[in-house]
């Protein structure tokens, strides 16, 4: 009997996420075989327009530091007008972005370019990210945020296979039309496909009314309304989380942000290296495909081991190693 409820629950588990590849992941995989496409070209645009090595890695840092910069006005965007408007609008950006860096006749409008790129990215992705912290039920939530970041490493990979062929037939600067049409495609998914949130909503409803007790991490509790949680000094504190939660913000954002820097620098240091070695543009592209292999090999193992054993269990390994 156990087992049998044990089969059932793990249908349910794989039905659900079935239902998020269509709203979530689907245009997360486009987005971000688009942008992995470009980034091996853009320190190759960069040194064709005159710039040393040194100012072709800023120029590629600039997708990076446009991330950052781009997350407060993006969580804004989305928490006033909408996931899926802020996606629209990020395809939308990342598309003029694109175009302008393949029409840039200088360094300088080449950086206001991959700078707006790596603004559009963290629009998208925080939209992502929102629509499954809003409609995951908590003991789904670590496997579908593993596949969300799976996503992009699944475009990290794809994307420079992509370009290889197009920069050796082409040329590099052909290789921002795959992220034009990458876009372009985004927004043609989000156009057709039913309103996501009422989709997500019923299959959260439904996943909630089977929801497994003979699993692991079952016990979790089910989600409360945060206003019901808090006493009135609490509740008015929230309204300035950045204050209320500054300690969390401290340990957790600094340990996180020290790995995804480690982890970011590999997306500029490399093609930096191939260009000093003398390597061709296709094989550097292919080299960096190879690297997204690599960090794609093991991202929904890690939310298996979450959800069975907890994120320190996935977070201290990778800080020892």
């Amino acid at each position: 009997m156990v087992e049998g409820t044990e089969q059932t629950a793990k249908s349910e588990q794989t039905d659900f996420l079935h239902h998020l590849f269509v709203p979530v992941y689907m245009p997360a995989i486009l987005f971000a075989t688009g942008e992995g496409a470009l980034i091996p070209v853009v320190p190759l645009t960069a040194r064709a327009l005159g710039a040393d090595l040194a100012t072709s890695g800023i120029i590629s840092g600039l997708l990076m530091i446009g991330v950052v910069l781009g997350d407060i006005p993006s969580g804004f965007a989305v928490s006033r007008w909408g996931e899926t408007f802020a996606m629209r609008g990020a395809a939308i950006i990342a598309i003029i972005s694109a175009i302008v860096c393949w029409k840039a006749p200088n360094l300088t409008v080449l950086a206001v370019g991959v700078l707006m790129i790596g603004i559009a990215s963290a629009t998208f992705n925080l939209a992502r990210h929102a629509f499954l912290t809003t409609w995951t039920p908590p003991w789904y939530r670590a496997r579908a945020m593993s596949l969300l970041g799976g996503t992009s490493r699944i475009g990290y990979f794809v994307g420079p296979f992509l370009a290889s062929p197009v920069i050796a037939f082409a040329g590099a600067q052909s290789v921002y039309w795959i992220h034009v049409f990458a876009c372009v495609t985004v927004l043609i998914v989000l156009q057709v496909m039913p309103d996501p949130e009422k989709a997500l909503a019923h299959n959260r409803a439904s996943a909630e009314s089977h929801r497994p007790q003979t699993l692991p991490g079952a016990s979790a509790p089910s989600p409360t309304p945060l206003a019901a949680s808090l006493s009135p000094t609490t509740r008015h504190r929230h309204r300035l989380p950045i204050i209320t939660y500054f300690p969390v913000l401290i340990r957790m954002g600094t340990a996180a942000g020290i790995l995804q820097m480690m982890r970011a620098s590999r997306q500029v240091i490399l093609p930096l290296w191939g260009v000093q070695l003398g390597i061709s543009s296709p094989h550097i592209a292919l080299i960096m495909g190879i690297a997204g292999a690599v960090d794609l090999s093991l991202f929904y193992t890690s939310g298996q081991v979450m959800d069975r054993f907890g994120r320190r269990w996935a977070a201290v390994p990778v800080l020892g190693v």
